[in-house]
């Protein structure tokens, strides 16, 4: 199963690190991440100019959900 994780960072506190933990555990996972403290084939990161769209978007999408 291919899994596309989203996070601000790739490894820095402990959802972080869990979410690394799991892109590792199988090869075609990929992580799209704001900021990337690792030189990783299978982590992404946001082009600048769509980072904030972006994380509006999901701001956006929360609050309509609660």
């Amino acid at each position: 199963m291919k899994i596309l994780h989203i996070n601000t960072f790739n490894q820095t506190g402990g959802a972080e690190t869990i979410a690394y933990c799991l892109l590792k555990s199988n090869g075609e996972n990929r992580m799209l991440v704001k900021e990337s403290f690792q030189n990783d084939e299978q982590i992404q990161t946001f082009p600048k100019n769509l980072i904030d769209l972006f994380f509006y978007f999901l701001i956006k999408l929360f609050e309509n959900l609660v």
